[in-house]
């Protein structure tokens, strides 16, 4: 007598795929929460990571903050066409391009032309003290996906992505706190919030050889666990689009001065503003556009003026004025 194989019904086959369906459903919530965690807590270290640097660095350079130290007539490169700048924004400029051939082992990268470095690029001075290798993913955002590859292949990154510069692959995620290489009060030489979010400005004085920027001390900041020195101006790792760092519902990892690291939400922060050299103080508004911000990818609540305080990118009293907890430093005027 021959026995019968037993298969599955076809009302049991769709009771297991009913199953199986319902605790994907259950997990896939779960895994994405996982991951979202594993990068904001890699963020967090990133940021953590630097604010220590800062304070090595300091501890080796007569106390200064990480940024970049060229002056006019500086004649510190081992290439001949990055000496002898003629001014200081220049110089400035001149030393990154030195860490970055030097650190990139890309020998004849470009000379960079016109190009205030100290936004997006302070980095590299603490990654050249480091000694570290060039372009590094520790000074990006874990969900910053664009940053990875360019990262991936630098020399051609240029023209396969359509960047402005080559220097773009070599940027950061995390923008240090202008308080950091710009003087407290607003003055000549001294870097602003431009016309909309995306862009700032320098004001120079007569000739342009007056420099401002770097040079600052980690002890002339006031209140170092309440002031901001490292921050990334998008919101990454909430929501499903990007939003910049001042809309109303932004969380984003934040450097402090005193080497700490968290996360905070944006309208918790003071709202900053600009201390004048009469003694006054001014706002410091951010304005945006759909079209310059894509505002559209992140919604913007209608109870929510697009005009919003630059909060730490332009703290009251720069490094004797405080982010969080407190007031700003001096009668704020929103």
């Amino acid at each position: 007598m021959t026995a019968r194989r037993r298969a599955f019904t076809l009302i049991e086959l769709l009771v297991v795929i009913s199953i199986v369906a319902l605790l994907v459903g259950i997990l896939l919530p779960t895994l994405a929460e996982a991951r979202r965690t594993a990068r904001m807590s890699a963020a967090l270290s990133n940021v953590k990571q630097f604010g220590l640097a800062a304070q090595a660095y300091g501890a080796d350079f007569q106390d200064r903050w990480w940024n970049f130290s060229w002056r006019k007539g500086s004649a510190l490169s081992e290439w001949s066409e990055l000496n002898g700048a003629g001014n200081d924004l220049q110089a400035a400029a001149n030393q990154a391009v030195d860490i970055i051939r030097r650190r990139a082992a890309w020998p004849d990268f470009p000379v960079q032309n016109g190009w205030i470095p100290h936004i997006l690029y302070s980095h590299l001075t603490v990654m050249d003290y480091m000694e570290a290798r060039l372009p590094s993913q520790v000074a990006v955002d874990p969900a910053d996906k664009l940053r990875y590859l360019w990262q991936e292949d630098p020399r051609n990154a240029k023209a396969k992505f359509g960047l402005p510069s080559e220097r773009w692959v070599f940027s950061a995620s995390y923008t240090a706190a202008p308080a950091t290489y710009c003087p407290d009060q607003e003055t000549s030489g001294y870097l602003r919030q431009a016309s909309n979010g995306a862009f700032w400005s320098y004001n120079y004085v007569s000739g342009g050889d007056t420099y401002r920027l770097g040079l600052r001390k980690l002890s002339d900041t006031r209140f170092p666990d309440k002031k901001v020195a490292l921050f990334d101006e998008y919101m990454r790792h909430f929501g499903n689009k990007p939003a910049f760092f001042t809309h109303p519902s932004s969380r984003l990892p934040l450097g402090f001065s005193d080497g700490s690291a968290s996360v905070r939400l944006t309208p918790d922060a003071n709202k900053g503003g600009y201390y004048l050299a009469d003694g006054g103080t001014r706002q410091a508004p951010i304005n945006f556009t759909g079209e310059d911000l894509k505002l559209d990818d992140f919604p913007w609540p209608d109870n929510q003026p697009k005009i919003q305080p630059g909060r730490y990118r332009w703290t009251l009293g720069g490094l004797r004025g405080v982010d969080f907890g407190g007031t700003d430093a001096y009668q704020s005027p929103w």
